[in-house]
């Protein structure tokens, strides 16, 4: 009996997820070495999600449950803790929080919570169970290539173009950085990258899927829920799940402790970061965060994605095109992310697959010399991109100007 031939796209597809997972996973295990921001504080509420489903774990902001952030990426790091059988091994952030919790309740004083910080953190970076904390990220950034190429191919009407915009994309340094780490930018962005897909092929289904699971992994994905609904000017299926992921996970908390998530996350990962209630930090200026983010993708993408999103809302606007909604994300993302008082360059890769699409769909309206011409800008940014990861010598942490990632 004959079997049919595999098709040259899906085997295509089929190599770059796993040169792509095999990248990411020598980066994360080789490359970057244990990082408490991300790695540790994503890792510390795995154990106590899989073993009695409360987030309870030392934190650094004045508080034993982990409500900062939603949690499925802990969640995700605890299943594959147990899968693997280490689950136990990350059962000293719980019972840390316990014996805290035991002598003083959920609000230790500062020198009793910091000394217990200080020893989960000791315990952490001796034996930081890298591949536990790190493959739902690797995974999920797997995952979001494939999305990512069908998403840039149609903007583009381009396969060619579709490809050359997933490298740029996967590329940037920061991007593998922090597709890389147990930090909460792989996991949203991937949860975008599905909503997009099903707002561009109107697929209710895996829009309300996407928005509702967004909601559970990380509060900024509500931007793409947002900019679809005032594209359309309808209350959106990705708004409604991301709307009813986000109620589900307040009466989680509120189920939990009602005083830990109010304190922790409505007000401290909420109304502060707003409204500026209490910054409880020094970060740069509009101005020097637009710096950095253009230093650390390179000078000329910032320019190019800025002149294809201003491209793509005008033309789409006139066409009435679905695709408007791509280039509004990467506005609406823009705007949010200059105002929160945590402006970090992390925060904004929440919209770079958008600015990289808008980019991609300008070069692919194009004709002629103007769009070969900017085609081969794109190949000297992949370029530039890999000569810099290649010429950090292993150092990709270096490759951030204020070093904070």
């Amino acid at each position: 009996m004959l079997r049919r031939p595999v098709p040259v796209h899906w085997a295509v597809a089929a190599i770059g997820c796993l040169l792509l997972f095999l990248l990411l996973l020598t980066c994360a295990l080789v490359f970057i070495p244990p990082m408490l921001d991300h790695d540790w504080d994503s890792q510390s509420a795995a154990y106590g999600l899989i073993h009695a489903l409360t987030p309870m774990a030392v934190t650094d902001h004045c508080i034993l449950y982990q409500f900062g952030d939603p949690p499925l990426l802990s969640f995700c790091i605890g299943g594959v803790a147990w899968f693997r059988g280490s689950l136990d091994d990350l059962a000293y952030h719980y019972e840390l929080a316990k014996g805290l919790e035991k002598k003083w309740g959920i609000f230790p004083p500062a020198d009793a919570l910091n000394e217990a910080v200080e020893e989960s953190r000791r315990r952490f970076l001796a034996d930081p169970h890298l591949l536990e904390t790190r493959l739902p990220s690797i995974l999920f950034a797997t995952a979001s290539l494939p999305l990512l190429f069908l998403i840039l191919e149609r903007m583009a009407g381009s396969s060619r173009l579709g490809g050359l915009g997933c490298l740029l994309y996967f590329t940037f340094p920061e991007v593998v950085v922090r597709s890389s780490h147990g930090g909460y930018t792989a996991v949203s962005i991937f949860f975008l990258l599905m909503i997009a897909y099903g707002i561009l092929w109107e697929n209710r289904r895996i829009q309300f899927i996407g928005g509702f699971l967004g909601a559970l992994a990380k509060h900024p994905v509500g931007i793409l829920p947002a900019a679809a609904a005032l594209w359309t000017a309808r209350f959106q299926p990705a708004l409604m799940g991301f709307l009813l992921g986000f109620l589900c996970l307040v009466l989680y908390g509120l189920w939990v402790h009602p005083q830990a998530f109010w304190v922790d996350f409505i007000w401290s990962h909420l109304l502060d970061r707003i409204f500026h209630l209490n910054t409880g930090g020094s970060y740069p200026s509009v101005l020097q965060l637009w710096r950095q983010f253009n230093q650390v993708q390179g000078f000329l993408f910032l320019p190019l994605a800025a002149v294809g999103v201003g491209w793509m809302l005008i033309h789409s606007r006139r066409t009435k095109s679905a695709e408007g909604v791509i280039p509004l994300w990467a506005v609406i993302g823009a705007g949010a992310f200059s105002i929160v008082d945590w402006r970090q360059t992390k925060h904004l890769m929440y919209i770079v697959p958008a600015l990289v699409a808008a980019l991609i769909g300008f070069v692919g309206s194009q004709k002629g010399g103007l769009r070969w011409c900017l085609a081969g800008l794109i190949g000297v940014m992949i370029l530039h991109n890999i000569l810099r990861i290649v010429g950090s010598g292993g150092n990709l942490l270096g490759l951030h100007p204020s070093g904070d990632w």
